[in-house]
């Protein structure tokens, strides 16, 4: 299972990960520090999305960078490459070009 935890528009605002005996629980974290947490796109990241296509499995996510009072979005989207691994979900390597396929 994938979360967001902390206050939304705060830098310590991070995607977690836990492993879940079943939908209903019990879960527990698969690590002490978070799965991503802020970074050079943004500070806060939240709002977790996976999706897969034929180069992978992706993490859509959207860092906390507000723009007011100017326009735009105050939570850009931006993508992380996962990997799956025994220990469970893991930032794999950047794919260039790859996230448009």
């Amino acid at each position: 299972m994938f979360y967001s935890g902390g206050w939304f528009n705060q830098p310590g605002y991070s995607i977690g990960v836990a492993r879940c005996a079943g939908p209903l629980g019990p879960c527990g974290d698969t690590s002490p520090s978070p799965l991503l947490g802020s970074n050079a796109q943004g500070t806060g990241p939240g709002e977790e999305s996976v999706f897969a296509n034929r180069a992978g499995l992706w993490l859509a996510y959207t860092p906390f960078r507000s723009t007011l009072p100017l326009p735009g979005p105050p939570r850009p989207v931006s993508l992380a490459h996962l990997g799956f691994g025994a220990s469970g979900p893991y930032l794999a390597a950047p794919l260039v070009g790859a996230a448009s396929s």
